[in-house]
């Protein structure tokens, strides 16, 4: 029995030691998250807040949240979903099961898709406080902010279907991705912009409104063609290039053309395909 209860004594300290190195620990963490052909990034901001932007396509955020993700902490501040895609939304799901939301920012933009319904539904079910986050708007935290640059309401409103559905979202023909939420996040001196799948014919809007130079850029579309535009990275200047992306996806992503408008510009590249989760303290 002497053994057995040294065994658990030792486990108690070991957990306690844990629990106390992560309590004290006032860095942010920002973690890609190796969630496969998606994106799903997590912030544990000054570890006292969580902050999940887009979920991939399954349950398998949920590995990147338990590993990075203090485990006596169930609760999630805020949540974006950037647009109706599967491949950023799916493994909300799973997450609104698991975790307690208290913000989601959501695309204005609806789909049909029955995963996007039960995801809505889950919502509604736990009372979560949805909202849409437009161009201009700003979330202030401690030492840190969050800004919206796309899209602009001016935009969503020309190109909808002003009659809102059952669930708030707005119907519209163009392609999701037009609407594609933007999110320049400022940490201290450190700029991160996720780009969700941002087209090319939004970013020429975008670069008419004044953008800083960026820290880290999210490659917009998992590194598609049809994503980054040359004007656009001239712009925001990045020091590092992130790009989530499934190993031997059927899309080709990312594209030769990609890594070498990234190569053009001396911009080193990180890819969740090769490295799986990829982990920035600040």
């Amino acid at each position: 029995m002497r053994p057995i209860y040294l065994s658990g004594i030792l486990s108690i300290l070991i957990l306690l030691f844990i629990f106390l190195k992560n309590s004290f620990d006032p860095r942010t963490t920002l973690v890609f998250c190796d969630v496969g052909q998606g994106d799903g990034a997590y912030i544990r901001l000054e570890n006292r807040i969580d902050i999940v932007i887009d979920a991939g396509p399954d349950q398998k955020i949920l590995d990147c949240l338990g590993k990075y993700m203090p485990f006596y902490d169930r609760t999630i501040e805020l949540a974006f979903n950037t647009h109706p895609q599967k491949d950023h939304y799916g493994g909300y799901l799973g997450i609104g099961e698991r975790y307690k939301i208290e913000v989601f920012l959501l695309s204005p933009i609806d789909s049909h898709a029955k995963s996007f319904l039960q995801l809505k539904e889950l919502l509604a079910q736990k009372n979560v406080q949805v909202k849409p986050f437009y161009a201009g708007d700003i979330i202030s935290l401690k030492n840190a902010s969050i800004r919206s640059v796309w899209p602009t309401n001016q935009f969503v409103t020309k190109n909808v279907n002003l009659t809102k559905n059952n669930h708030g979202f707005y119907e519209t023909h163009r392609d999701p991705n037009d609407f594609s939420q933007v999110v320049l996040m400022t940490i201290g001196s450190t700029k991160i912009l996720f780009t969700g799948d941002i087209s090319p014919s939004s970013e020429q809007i975008i670069l008419k409104n004044q953008l800083p130079a960026v820290t880290i850029l999210k490659v917009p579309h998992h590194g598609s063609k049809n994503g980054l535009i040359e004007s656009f990275l001239k712009i925001i200047n990045p020091k590092i290039a992130v790009i989530s992306v499934g190993k031997n996806n059927s899309f080709g992503h990312p594209s030769p053309e990609i890594i070498k408008l990234l190569g053009k510009y001396h911009v080193p590249i990180r890819r969740t395909d090769q490295e799986r989760d990829i982990v920035f303290k600040f």
